[in-house]
């Protein structure tokens, strides 16, 4: 009985995670028709990992969340937001270089993004 419960424990601890990931938003800009959220994600998983910077994009529809990161790179980065139209999204990297690792999707759903990097 007892060995069955650490099992259990153990069986979910590592299917759950060890959950000592923290996230900060940096920023949030709401298209200008009100119906996409882009916000800057920092997530830190401890002092063995690198942190990792995101642009998460979702639905402002409480009930109708469909959130896509579109940018994933390593460390914190200097990225400022700006929605041209509500179509439209420009990331501003003023720190990302070829060593970060970084992943980007120029589209999610019906707005197009764009990438400036600054270096």
């Amino acid at each position: 009985m007892y060995r069955a419960s650490i099992v259990t424990i153990l069986v979910a601890f590592l299917i759950g995670g060890c959950g000592l990931c923290g996230e900060e938003v940096l920023q949030t800009q709401i298209s200008p028709n009100g119906k996409t959220m882009a916000s800057v994600v920092v997530r830190s998983c401890g002092a063995t990992t690198s942190d990792v910077t995101q642009v998460r994009l979702n639905t402002t529809r409480r009930f109708f969340s469909n959130q896509r990161a579109v940018f994933v790179a390593k460390y914190v980065q200097d990225l400022e937001l700006t929605w041209t139209d509500p179509n439209h999204l420009v990331l501003k990297c003023k720190s990302c270089n070829q060593n970060d690792g970084a992943k980007f999707e120029s589209r999610w759903q019906d707005v197009e993004i764009q990438l400036n990097t600054m270096k």
